[in-house]
Formats: C-alpha cells, sequence, structure tokens
C-alpha cells in the first residue's frame, strides 16, 4: 500500500455521470448499482475506468452528494436520470492510491499539505469541473483489495 503525489494535466474527456446523494462515501456503491443497468439498458458502452465526482466542497460525513461516471465516446448520448458531461482537461494534483480505498483519507491530507507548502490554490466553484474527483484503475471486481489503484485528483485554480 502506497500514495504518491503529483501535479498533472489530466486529460479532457466525455463521461456519462449518475448524481444523487448517499448516506456515507463508502456508501457510493448504491449509485453504481443504479448506474449499470441504466448504462445497459440505454447500450452505453464505458471506454475506460470510472470514477467519482464529489460535489461537496468538505469531507461531508453524512447525506454525501455524488456523481459517479464513465468515460465514453464523443457524442454519446444518454437520457435521465444518467447525464452526458463534457469534462475539459485540468490541473490537478493527483494522489496515486495502491491499495484499500481507506487511503483515500490520507490522500486528501497529503493533497491539501502540498497546497500549503507550495502556495497553490484549489479551483473553487459550482462548476462541475471544479471539483474533487477519483478514477479508479484498478477495481475490486478486476484485484483484490492490496492491489487497487485509485487516483485522487483535486483541480487546481
Amino acid at each position: 500500500m502506497s500514495i504518491t503525489l503529483d501535479r498533472t494535466v489530466v486529460p479532457a474527456m466525455t463521461v456519462v455521470a449518475l448524481r444523487g446523494t448517499v448516506p456515507t462515501y463508502a456508501d457510493e456503491v448504491q449509485l453504481w448499482e443504479r448506474m449499470m443497468p441504466l448504462l445497459e439498458a440505454q447500450a452505453i458502452t464505458p471506454s475506460g475506468p470510472g470514477g467519482v465526482i464529489e460535489h461537496d466542497d468538505e469531507y461531508t460525513p453524512h447525506d454525501v452528494e455524488l456523481s459517479i461516471f464513465v468515460p465514453v465516446a464523443p457524442g454519446t448520448l444518454a437520457v435521465p436520470p444518467l447525464e452526458v458531461l463534457e469534462l475539459p482537461s485540468r490541473d490537478c494534483l493527483v494522489a496515486r492510491v495502491l491499495g484499500s480505498y481507506d487511503q483515500i483519507t490520507e490522500a486528501h491530507r497529503r493533497i491539501d499539505e502540498r497546497v500549503a507548502a507550495e502556495h497553490l490554490t484549489f479551483a473553487t466553484g459550482e462548476a462541475v469541473e471544479r471539483k474533487a474527483f477519483n478514477l479508479y484503475l484498478r477495481t475490486p471486481d478486476q484485484v483484490g483489495e492490496q492491489d487497487l489503484v485509485t487516483e485522487v485528483c483535486e483541480p487546481l485554480a
């Protein structure tokens, strides 16, 4: 298990997302359980690994607002409750987490420390592209917990 931190430009992507509120971050799976049948019913094929956008600006212990997403080909159409988002490329601090999702809180802490140390500024505002997000590069349906790979991304101003 490890966490590495880099500043990088996350490429632009077209995604299909499902937005919702769940009791806690650990309940994100409830959104995935809703989304996967909707993707299948609409014949939408993901083009890569999915992720989640965190709409709350700070850690929220309850009633967490999230948008889970999968990348898709440009021009993909979706009907509600799914939505297509065109996310621009973004300058981000990215914490690459190898292993358990339990490390994600520590990844955010390390990002916060680096922002302070380097006098950087987080992107702010309500626009979805300015929100923190995670990319799930290796997931529990593919590998064991020790081999999970998650990128925790914080857009910078």
